[in-house]
């Protein structure tokens, strides 16, 4: 039986968790405060990915692009960049 101010632990039936096995409620309404769906995390990172991406082409303008030259065997693949 949880005490007053406090939710049970799973994680305490296995060894793991602060003391008895409650986490204090402020802990838990941080955790809640995060719980979001999986389809906003995901856009979140597609996000965050597209940032990073727009971020990375700017700094190769800014120092002037580049060239990739890929040989395979008789395959040769270029390509330039700016």
């Amino acid at each position: 039986m949880p005490r007053p101010g406090g939710v049970r632990n799973p994680l305490s039936q296995s060894g793991c968790g602060y003391g008895r096995g409650f986490l204090p409620l402020r802990q838990v309404e941080r955790m809640a405060a995060v719980n979001l769906p999986r389809w906003v995390w995901f856009v979140v990172w597609l996000a965050v990915a597209v940032i990073v991406v727009i971020l990375v082409a700017l700094v190769v303008h800014a120092l002037g692009g580049g060239i990739l030259n890929l040989h395979l065997g008789h395959f040769v693949f270029k390509l330039g960049f700016t």
